[in-house]
């Protein structure tokens, strides 16, 4: 749930905006918005799957993070490129403060900028197996 909504009750589009950053996350990550461990929820805003994106996209390694942080059961069936696109629209999503989000157009433009540099890895590639067993 966006930290607006969560403080105030606040809604705008820009809530839709956050919620849309975590899908992606999930997709991503392959973990739930609510970060448990041992079936117990994470204490604070350490057990919120957009507190634990945002570390990874700065600093050094990155690509090494991220790699980590990738759902496994995508079998590496992805390009790096892919997910660092994917992962800084979902970290712009997030942003803690709604004016600072990207709008709903802005983001459905910077997604069709990425498949479209995706089309010939789609072309050249053939379409991955999916793995019995996961959940959706």
């Amino acid at each position: 749930m966006a930290p607006e909504y969560l403080a105030d009750g606040f809604v705008s589009p820009k809530l839709d905006v956050f919620a849309f950053g975590v899908v992606l996350l999930e997709l991503i990550s392959g973990k739930e918005a609510i970060v448990r461990e041992g079936g117990v929820p994470l204490a604070g805003k350490t057990g919120l799957l957009w507190t634990q994106m945002k570390p990874l996209l700065e600093g050094e390694d990155i690509e090494g993070k991220l790699r980590k942080w990738v759902d496994p059961n995508m079998q590496n069936a992805y390009t790096m490129d892919s997910v660092l696109g994917v992962a800084s629209i979902a970290r712009a999503c997030v942003e803690e403060n709604p004016g600072e989000r990207p709008t709903l157009p802005e983001i459905v433009y910077n997604l069709s900028i990425l498949l479209e540099g995706w089309q010939s890895v789609f072309e050249s590639t053939p379409a991955p197996t999916l793995v019995s067993g996961t959940r959706f």
